[in-house]
């Protein structure tokens, strides 16, 4: 009621000598912690996510051929983690579905709960279990596009049949399920492209019936993938296109974030008064 910010403890070693709940934060929470107050204080109320819950998905998905081979990409999971902090420094409650990556996780933010999936049937079922209780959803992560017909049970060998034509089947489009639901969240997905113009972009954005499309076009300058920065442009659905210079992936989450604000605030949709 004096707001006060209170910094929770964490789940670690203790002094007792056992685990559990009650470990002095560590500094990089306290931090996160004080970033988030001075964000509240300072952001307009229309940008705020406070008391709100935002569902991010990150990183890519791995479809088994064998045991010990499989179909994914080159996400590192670092925009879908970047929008999961921004969105908790906002004051959202997030929940982050996160594909296999090597990134570190956002243990820093205490109340973030993530879920950790391998396949994009997992990233499905997952993301559906949580879409009836989201506000914003922001579909930061890469799904693999194919998978196999049928998973070999042991290690292909190389002079087998089949081992350089494996039997491939599509993988479900998640960001196509979800946003296509009747009754829906804010939707927000990721498009990479390495050949397309802004017409094909607004397509894929109406097809997929998303409220933003955010746009990466795939360049040698332009990698998106696995690099600390990103150069990307922002397709709504009423509005103005805008084309965002380089930026880090912290610094265009929060952009995503504005633009997310501003077109919620357009539509009459912020639950906000």
């Amino acid at each position: 009621a004096r707001g006060v910010v209170v910094v929770p403890p964490q789940v670690g070693a203790l002094a007792s000598g056992g685990h559990g709940n009650g470990r002095l934060a560590e500094p990089a929470a306290i931090v996160e912690y004080l970033r988030r107050a001075l964000a509240l204080a300072e952001l307009p109320p229309h940008r705020s996510l406070r008391g709100q819950r935002v569902l991010v998905t990150a990183g890519p998905t791995r479809e088994y051929l064998d045991p010990v081979r499989f179909l994914s990409n080159p996400s590192s999971g670092r925009m879908g983690l970047a929008l999961a902090r921004a969105a908790w420094r906002r004051g959202a409650h997030v929940e982050l579905i996160c594909g296999p990556t090597q990134v570190r996780m956002p243990g820093a933010l205490p109340t973030a709960q993530v879920h950790r999936v391998t396949t994009c049937g997992e990233m499905l079922a997952k993301s559906l279990r949580l879409l009836p209780r989201t506000d914003l959803l922001l579909m930061a992560a890469a799904p693999s596009d194919a998978r196999a017909a049928q998973p070999r049970a042991n290690k292909v060998k190389k002079d087998d049949a089949g081992f350089l034509q494996p039997a491939l089947r599509r993988t479900d489009d998640i960001l196509l399920q979800l946003a296509g639901r009747k009754i829906r969240p804010f939707t927000v997905g990721f498009a990479a492209e390495t050949h397309a113009d802004l017409a094909a972009v607004q397509a894929k954005r109406r097809r997929k019936n998303l409220d933003l499309l955010v746009y990466n076009a795939i360049s040698a300058a332009n990698p998106a993938f696995d690099v600390a920065t990103n150069q990307a442009t922002l397709v709504p659905r009423d509005g103005a296109i805008l084309a965002l210079p380089s930026l880090s992936k912290a610094a265009l989450a929060e952009a995503i974030l504005d633009a997310v604000a501003e077109a919620r605030r357009t539509d009459g949709l912020d639950p906000r008064p």
